[in-house]
């Protein structure tokens, strides 16, 4: 069967046609930037209501799973007002950085005991472990988002038609208590 014999609806990821497709002529972004590889994760969203907020729990889980670099790092008393989930921009020479974004896994204070030519003296410090971060992590598009079945959901078109009694007003329709009320206010026309 050709690509043409098949509906559209029915040219997407779901039914098989993840290049090549009119509609998906890349394929599956995510797929490609893996390397190829599905990868599969169950997540439990018990509290999330919402497909569409939890497709976007789902991308960001997926897009900070990406950035896999991880450490500790061990500072004196200066990095004690971070704490977890800030985010931090860090130049490090050596490593290739230069403001390279970090967020805050957790924090931690240390004392150190050391010995010096009077005697033993305490070192107070931080430790804090840190992962890569990128701002598009939270980027997010409407059109990204599907159905609870996993189909593409439709987009209204933001195109608007001339009103043809050039009110303003979607068909020509005015609101008379608002005019004799003082109260106006520019009305959004409808796709309709």
């Amino acid at each position: 069967m050709a690509t043409s014999d098949i509906p559209p609806y029915a040219q997407d990821l779901l039914h098989g046609y993840a290049s090549g497709s009119p509609l998906y002529p890349e394929g599956d972004a995510n797929m490609a930037a893996d390397g190829g590889d599905r990868r599969w994760l169950d997540i439990q969203l018990p509290f999330t209501i919402s497909t569409s907020a939890a497709q976007r729990i789902a991308k960001i889980e997926l897009m900070r799973r990406r950035q896999q670099g991880t450490g500790t790092f061990m500072f004196n008393m200066a990095l004690y007002q971070a704490t977890a989930l800030d985010v931090v921009k860090m130049s490090l020479p050596l490593l290739g950085w230069t403001d390279k974004l970090l967020e805050i896994g957790s924090h931690r204070f240390k004392l150190d005991k050391v010995q010096t030519d009077g005697g033993e003296a305490t070192l107070l410090g931080t430790e804090i472990d840190v992962q890569e971060t990128d701002p598009s992590v939270y980027d997010w598009d409407p059109s990204e988002e599907l159905s609870a079945k996993g189909y593409q959901q439709a987009v209204l078109p933001t195109t608007s038609r001339p009103c043809s009694s050039g009110s303003g007003h979607p068909r020509g329709v005015v609101d008379r208590r608002r005019r004799q009320s003082g109260f106006s206010r520019t009305a959004t026309q409808s796709p309709f």
